[in-house]
């Protein structure tokens, strides 16, 4: 359920339109060889971030010349999405609990940048971002406006608004933004990204032969059980999780990495100490680009709907993931070597764009996850993935 606009928000909106009304640049025809700065938006989890960097990467080419500028939450992993990639020439962060007068702060740093265009965040509906978006002084400022399935409180904010389609999946969603520029859409790499340096990659190498994982003769198979602490509404049952991986190790030349943050380390220990197998623990031990260098080196990733499924589709690790409310259409990995096992209920998916109130309150007890069988995602670990490459590496 959509909720309403409580009295600071009223309070800003009146303050913004105040601004807009004595700047009078609501209609703008945009004029590429004017922009010199821009800057995006990012406040959001690693995984939307990722599903970002096709329109980053458009954008990018698109304005060659421009510096580009992230403003970005703390905790947020989208830094080590693009870190590298030179894609970002600035980042300044925002933590999630800043108080007024560090936000204020903050707006003041991007008035001094002078930002020519200003990209705001994903189907943002934030109160700081609309008043940011607004006091920064950018020409044009490109947003996603009310749309199927979404309002938005600040459409007025934008004089380059941008409307998403029904069903419309998230990739799509962020490069409307850049065709509102004129971009054509012929000339799109929709391919996503997550940059892994030298370093990482010799992390992965180490750590496979530091756990004795020969990746030419073994099949490799990292486990991701945990999802956004907020969400735990998002993870399948960890008892089929260890039922699930001990079925997989029965094969010879099998070995399981599972992956994790420091806080899940008790989690998946728990896990693992009810396996009739030894799993190989990663979960803090890594930090968020070694675990996707972990990933790249795997032979495929079981998971969740989570951050770590969509950097595995970027470093073109096949995946398997378990969903339960998510919006599948919205965020499913895409390519044909990826697999999305679900249930289709009449009441899933319930995350949609306009809240988590009807998943955090869910009245079937999470039906859709528990319903999931530990046979069902066996299966197609087997069959998809399983006996092709294992009876490939054993040929050799």
């Amino acid at each position: 359920m959509h909720l309403g606009i409580g009295l600071k928000d009223k309070f800003i909106t009146i303050i913004v339109k105040i601004i807009l009304l004595l700047r009078n640049d609501q209609h703008q025809i945009f004029k590429r060889s004017k922009i010199k700065k821009v800057l995006i938006y990012a406040y959001t989890g690693m995984g939307n971030f990722v599903l970002y960097t096709p329109t980053l990467k458009t954008l990018k080419n698109y304005l060659p010349n421009a510096k580009f500028t992230l403003l970005h939450g703390n905790d947020t992993g989208c830094h080590e999405v693009v870190s590298g990639l030179g894609l970002i020439d600035n980042y300044v962060i925002i933590a999630r609990n800043a108080n007024l007068t560090r936000r204020f702060q903050i707006i003041n740093k991007l008035r001094k940048e002078k930002y020519d265009l200003v990209i705001s965040e994903f189907h943002n509906n934030n109160s700081f971002f609309a008043l940011a978006s607004v006091l920064c002084g950018a020409k044009y400022r490109v947003g996603h406006v009310s749309s199927p399935g979404w309002r938005n409180n600040w459409d007025f904010i934008y004089n380059i608004p941008v409307k998403m389609k029904k069903d419309q999946h998230e990739i799509d969603r962020y490069l409307e933004l850049v065709y509102a520029l004129g971009i054509n859409k012929n000339d799109i790499d929709k391919n996503t990204t997550f940059y892994l340096d030298e370093g990482d990659k010799q992390f992965a190498l180490y750590f496979f032969r530091n756990n004795e994982i020969e990746f030419e003769k073994e099949m490799v198979i990292s486990v991701q059980m945990g999802t956004s602490p907020t969400m735990r509404w998002k993870q399948w049952d960890l008892d089929k999780y260890s039922e699930l991986c001990d079925k997989i190790l029965d094969f010879p030349n099998t070995k399981i990495i599972f992956l994790g943050s420091p806080n899940e380390k008790g989690m998946i220990d728990e896990v693992s100490n009810k396996m009739n197998r030894d799993p190989i623990i990663a979960a803090g031990k890594t930090n968020v680009k070694q675990a996707v260098a972990l990933i790249e080196k795997s032979d495929v990733i079981i998971c969740n709907d989570s951050g770590l499924m969509h950097a595995a589709v970027a470093v073109d690790t096949p995946v398997i993931a378990i969903y339960g409310p998510t919006d599948y259409k919205r965020t499913a990995p895409l390519g044909e070597k990826h697999t999305i096992i679900r249930k289709g209920l009449e009441c899933s998916p319930c995350f949609k764009m306009e809240g988590t109130e009807k998943v955090v309150n869910c009245q079937y007890d999470y039906k859709c996850l528990k319903l999931i069988t530990v046979d069902e995602v066996f299966k197609v670990v087997r069959d998809y993935l399983i006996f092709d490459k294992y009876a490939s590496k054993i040929d050799n």
